[in-house]
């Protein structure tokens, strides 16, 4: 908004994602007169050497865009990377409080490594087996801990499978002997209910951790609250 563009011109940092999540982000950096901003792309360092190319290619059409999942944080290794990211960056352009920086940087990695080895411990019985999820969110959570995503709907929200593409949800499903679908609450459920219908599964949150509830908020909820749910939720469809 013209409002954003005006707080940029005076700020010291822009923080991004990144892998195509923020369209806008070319004709922002060209648009922006302020010398001193530092652009911050958290995703800069993920390693996407250790990703299967064509599992990267869960791309989904939108208006002949190609568009990505860009859900790195929902990894802990991922996430770890793009606070150092952040937290390089404040020190860059504050280092008088470097310690400050430094010291949340280091809680928050522990608390990152603590959760990862939650997911590690949880799910490693369950390693290959597959999860059905509305939308094409999960990729990286689930590679990071064995487990196989399939999708019923593309990296884009609400984009529709083909008949076809339900036909196979369905029937990996009941060959499979699985119960449940796990859907964002932040997008449409039609699709989901009705294979759920079909098969007579029944639809689970998962949060892709990209905006909270009004709950959510009311409760305080942050990365690390969310991410145990998750890992509640995954527990329970797995078993």
């Amino acid at each position: 908004t013209p409002n954003d563009l005006m707080q940029l011109q005076t700020a010291d940092v822009f923080i991004y994602n990144g892998l195509g999540m923020e369209g806008f982000i070319d004709k922002l950096e060209q648009s922006i007169d302020n010398e001193k901003i530092v652009f911050v792309k958290t995703t800069e360092f993920v390693d996407a050497s250790k990703y299967n190319a064509e599992d990267l290619s869960h791309i989904a059409k939108d208006d002949s865009d190609d568009v990505f999942d860009a859900h790195v944080w929902l990894s802990p290794e991922n996430a770890l990377i793009q606070f150092k990211a952040i937290k390089d960056a404040f020190v860059s352009v504050d280092s008088k409080n470097k310690d400050y920086y430094e010291e949340n940087f280091a809680a928050v990695s522990e608390q990152l490594a603590k959760l990862s080895e939650a997911y590690r411990t949880t799910l490693a019985p369950y390693a290959g087996k597959n999860v059905i999820v509305s939308h094409n969110a999960f990729y990286y959570l689930c590679h990071e801990y064995g487990i196989n995503q399939i999708s019923i709907e593309g990296a884009v929200k609400d984009s529709e499978p083909s008949p076809s593409k339900m036909v196979d949800i369905i029937r990996i499903m009941k060959t499979n002997n699985i119960h449940y679908i796990l859907t964002d609450a932040f997008s449409s459920t039609k699709v989901a209910t009705a294979i759920a219908d079909e098969v007579g599964a029944t639809l689970l949150p998962l949060s892709p951790f990209e905006a909270l509830s009004e709950q959510q908020q009311e409760q305080n909820a942050d990365y690390f609250s969310v991410m145990y749910q998750n890992l509640e939720t995954l527990k329970t469809v797995l078993q």
